[in-house]
């Protein structure tokens, strides 16, 4: 019977390659304790771009909840799916790679509304169009590190729309007009 060989240079990948899975399975595995612990589970992609020539707009589409936005030409786009967590069924966060500008549009249940409008210290209060929905407009502080924020909601098909902005003005702007519901 042949005895099978293993080169040094072999059993050391060998080994390397072991211990790199076995902590990768223990970094796992506390990642999902911890999820388990808060009652959910999320799921995040990263979206890339659609490629659009300069100055076209990119999009982002999600048939599953009927929705269409327009990201601002460069930023990054993450969807966010958390599971097990009824409040909210989406979460598509907008990055500027080149600053602190972030924009965080959900899909949640009516009844977040006063969650959100109690997580800032508001200094002005109107409407805004999210689309072709008339929705509120909160400006103020983010209660958590004081950094200014502006929170825009609207109601339809019995799920709260809600676009959290740390963005500017005309940058918010250009997204709430360009939002579209697609059935």
């Amino acid at each position: 019977m042949a005895r099978l060989r293993i080169k040094p240079i072999n059993g050391i990948i060998i080994l390397l390659l072991l211990a790199i899975g076995g902590g990768y399975g223990i970094y796992t595995m506390a990642s999902v304790t911890d999820q388990a612990q808060l009652g959910l589970r999320v799921i995040s992609r990263n979206i890339p771009s659609n490629g659009n020539a300069a100055g076209e707009a990119n999009t982002y589409v999600n048939t599953q909840y009927g929705i269409q936005l327009t990201q601002p030409d460069g930023w990054n786009v993450v969807e966010t799916t958390p599971i097990g967590l009824t409040e909210a069924a989406l979460t598509v966060t907008l990055t500027d790679p080149l600053s602190t500008n972030r924009m965080i549009f959900s899909i949640l249940q009516p009844s977040m509304k006063e969650t959100l409008r109690s997580s800032l210290s508001i200094e002005s209060e109107g409407t805004a169009m999210l689309g072709t929905l008339t929705a509120e407009k909160w400006v103020g502080e983010d209660q958590k590190d004081g950094s200014p924020v502006t929170i825009v909601t609207a109601e339809s098909n019995g799920r709260l729309y809600e676009v959290t902005s740390y963005a500017p003005a005309e940058t918010l702007d250009s997204f709430l007009s360009a939002f579209k519901i697609v059935q």
